[in-house]
């Protein structure tokens, strides 16, 4: 008898064993291995994230994490990069992001092994240019009636700007002249000056102290164009659309064109 059972018990060790091994095994897997590359094509608002993604043989895919800081706080949409044995490109585009600020990112890859962080990486988003626009409420204007030339100051650094009110009268060979005072723009960027009485068709731009955004002594400036003024003595009528202007370091000035009656931008006259 005892000869007889010595076979079964250990055919039955070797099924023991052999269930014991099969799962150490199945864990030898690896998780993917990620490096965090180098960003391009930076602009005010847009980046192309980079990186390689190595799925060492187990179905993977990728995102980006990206943020202000290194908490991240968003991430781009999952790409799936199958489950080959050597690295794999990975790249993104981010868009919506702030004119000059630094953003952190990195690249995490996930597997039915495990997920790798890469190594976290950072880039600085381009200045926005500054721009100006400039338009008058209420337009027409009656003959000896104010109206309000309100604009907005855009870009980077565009909270608490000097910006100066500038005029130049019909028929306009005197040229631009400061009228009234400067105004600081808000938070926001906004700006307005009175007009207390327009007796006459009157070309208004406004223009932006010299600041180091401008990278010069240069002032942006936007100027506006005029509807005509007539000696009738009628009630005067002038339409204004905005426009814009932006910061040149080439030019010792940056100045909007006067425009033809029939486009023209920011006109406060009366006739």
């Amino acid at each position: 008898m005892t000869t007889s059972l010595r076979p079964r018990t250990l055919v039955s060790a070797a099924a023991v064993i052999a269930a014991l091994v099969a799962p150490a095994a199945a864990s030898a897997a690896s998780a993917p291995t990620v490096a965090t590359g180098a960003a391009s094509k930076v602009a005010q608002t847009t980046a192309t994230v980079r990186g390689t993604v190595d799925p060492n043989d187990v179905e993977t895919s990728y995102s980006f994490e990206y943020g202000p800081s290194k908490a991240y706080g968003a991430a781009t949409p999952p790409v799936a990069v199958g489950k080959g044995t050597s690295p794999q490109a990975a790249v993104a585009d981010l868009a919506g992001l702030a004119p000059f600020t630094t953003y952190n990112y990195r690249l995490v890859a996930t597997s039915g092994a495990g997920t790798s962080r890469g190594a976290n990486r950072s880039f600085k988003t381009l200045k926005q240019p500054l721009g100006l626009s400039l338009a008058a409420t209420p337009n027409p204007v009656a003959f000896g009636a104010g109206t309000t030339l309100a604009g907005a100051l855009t870009g980077t650094d565009n909270a608490n700007r000097q910006v100066l009110l500038e005029q130049n009268a019909f028929p306009f060979t005197a040229g631009f002249a400061a009228v009234g005072n400067p105004q600081v723009t808000n938070a926001t960027g906004t700006f307005a000056f009175p007009i207390l009485s327009l007796t006459t068709t009157t070309q208004y731009r406004g223009a932006t102290a010299p600041a180091s955004s401008c990278r010069s002594s240069a002032r942006a400036a936007g100027s506006s164009s005029p509807a005509r003024s007539r000696a009738a003595r009628r009630p005067p009528t002038a339409r204004a659309t905005p426009s814009v202007s932006r910061c040149r370091a080439v030019a010792p000035t940056a100045s909007w064109s006067p425009r033809t009656p029939a486009t023209s931008s920011a006109a406060s006259a009366a006739r």
